[in-house]
C-alpha cells in the first residue's frame, strides 16, 4: 500500500484517497476496512469501500467518525491471499 503513508493524520469526515500497487492483479474486487491495533490484536472498524477493482490501484474513501487516536491501519482484502495493511495513521476530530 502507498497512501496512507507512515504517520499521515486524518481528520473525521474528510475524504482521502488510499493507494496500492499490486504484483498480481487479482479479477476479484476488494474491500477496504479500518482497523485499530489493541494489544496484539486487529480491531476491526469499519468498512470503508467494497467491491473495489484492483486494478484502479486508488479509492477515495471518507473518514468514519471514530475516536480520534492512532494506531489506526487501512486494510486491503480479498478472496484469496490478498492482504495489506498500511503504515500506522493517526485520526484527529
Amino acid at each position: 500500500m502507498t497512501a496512507p503513508a507512515n504517520g499521515a493524520i486524518w481528520c473525521r469526515g474528510h475524504t482521502v484517497q488510499i493507494c496500492w500497487r499490486l504484483s498480481n492483479v487479482t479479477r476479484h474486487p476488494l474491500e477496504i476496512s479500518l482497523v485499530r491495533i489493541r494489544g496484539a490484536q486487529l480491531e476491526d472498524l469499519a468498512v470503508l469501500a467494497t467491491g473495489v477493482d484492483a486494478t484502479a490501484l486508488r479509492a477515495q474513501i471518507t473518514v468514519p467518525d471514530v475516536p480520534p487516536g492512532d494506531g489506526y491501519l487501512v486494510a486491503i482484502t480479498s478472496v484469496g491471499p490478498l492482504a495489506s495493511y498500511s503504515a500506522s495513521l493517526q485520526i484527529v476530530a
